[in-house]
């Protein structure tokens, strides 16, 4: 008596394979529409952002740091006489470093945001 082994195939075993490598492709492109979404949602997000620190900025630059210099002048030639003559002419004076320091954060959390979108940018000039 000879033995032989024959190998058995599952008619099954190929349908399973392909179906597997079918929801992984698909599993695939799902994820890659999810990132180029999210890419997308993250360049809408950076540019409104960067537009209205730029609105804010013009608006300092333009209306608030030019008043502020005015009020500083007249509040400085103004003679203290009272306690509420002194405390106005120190709020105008701590007023307008303040107004620099916050023109100075949102022009560095603009230059971010433009920097940020320079990179979604040149990725796609690249591609």
């Amino acid at each position: 008596m000879i033995g032989i082994t024959l190998p058995f195939v599952f008619f099954w075993e190929p349908y399973s394979t392909s179906r597997q490598a079918s929801r992984e492709r698909l599993l695939g492109e799902y994820e890659f529409e999810k990132q180029k979404k999210m890419i997308d949602s993250d360049k809408v997000i950076l540019l409104s952002r960067a537009e209205s620190f730029k609105k804010q900025i013009e608006n300092l630059n333009s209306k608030l740091i030019p008043r502020a210099e005015k009020r500083m002048h007249l509040v400085h030639n103004v003679a203290p006489r009272d306690m509420e003559t002194l405390q106005d002419h120190l709020d105008t004076m701590e007023s307008f470093p303040d107004l620099k320091m916050k023109l100075l954060d949102l022009r560095m959390d603009y230059e971010l945001d433009v920097t940020n979108l320079e990179k979604y940018i040149s990725n796609k000039d690249n591609k």
